[in-house]
């Protein structure tokens, strides 16, 4: 019976070790950012090889001038709809973002057009969340696979537009919530704050292998012009250790275990 108690005992710490040393060797972080200090017209160029834009609009120029990507869209040209994105593959060289990851961008728009309107946002795969610079409605979400969007959310304050730097800064979080995801979003501009947050399927969000920035936009005037302001894109993930280096720190954890407790016997 000693020697099933010790057995047990033994399995116990071996348990609890692993889980710390998975705990342990999963502590850190890795962010990559991009200050867009480089000028390039037209974006993405040479400059940016690891960005992507895609549009709904063929009159839409993004360019970078003065520290600040520019989504621009040409006058009366109706709705228009871009993203700027990145892979995890080019940013860190894996699959995907993994399971608990966290994108962030200084976001604006300048609307020089009375029948125009921007939302800026950021994207986690297919879904988006915007706001109305310039406007109260305030947040949504928007799929932009399917087009699907919620109703608007108050914000409890309405966001400054700008003229050439973005003024508010938007922070994504996204973590595993039983078998979806929760995207958490806070939007801050001086002491005004908002967040919310909601959970999607995976169906919904698609391969959580692309992030981007947003422009959706409308303009109707003929003289008139529109355009999202995106600075100081980072996105930080959790690096999921490989089985190995978990069974690694698992071991070195249980090894200390059980030296403490033979010092003690």
């Amino acid at each position: 019976m000693t020697h099933v108690k010790e057995f047990r005992i033994v399995l116990l710490i071996a348990i609890v070790a692993v889980a710390l040393g998975a705990n342990f060797c999963n502590a850190g972080t890795i962010t990559i950012t991009e200050t867009f200090s480089t000028d390039a017209d037209p974006f993405p160029g040479t400059s940016y090889s690891d960005w992507s834009f895609t549009a709904n609009n063929g009159t839409m120029t993004p360019t970078v001038a003065n520290g600040v990507l520019g989504i621009a869209q040409a006058a009366a040209s109706g709705s228009a709809e871009g993203v700027a994105a990145q892979t995890s593959s080019d940013l860190f060289g894996t699959a995907t973002f993994g399971t608990d990851f966290t994108v962030a961008a200084d976001l604006g728009a300048s609307v020089n057009d009375s029948a125009g309107s921007v939302l800026a946002g950021i994207s986690i795969g297919n879904i988006a969340g915007l706001y109305l610079p310039g406007h109260s409605a305030g947040f949504k979400w928007r799929n932009l696979a399917t087009s699907d969007e919620t109703a608007y959310i108050g914000m409890g304050f309405t966001p400054t537009e700008s003229t050439s730097t973005p003024l508010q800064s938007m922070v994504v979080d996204v973590e595993p919530d039983g078998d979806d995801y929760k995207l958490s979003v806070t939007i801050t501009e001086g002491s005004n704050s908002f967040s919310t947050n909601k959970t999607f399927t995976t169906d919904q969000l698609g391969t959580l292998n692309n992030v981007g920035l947003v422009y959706r936009g409308w303009i109707g005037s003929t003289n008139g012009a529109t355009s999202g302001l995106y600075d100081n894109f980072a996105v930080t993930i959790v690096p999921e250790p490989s089985s190995v280096v978990l069974l690694i720190c698992g071991v070195t954890m249980l090894l200390g275990v059980m030296r403490l407790r033979r010092k003690r016997a």
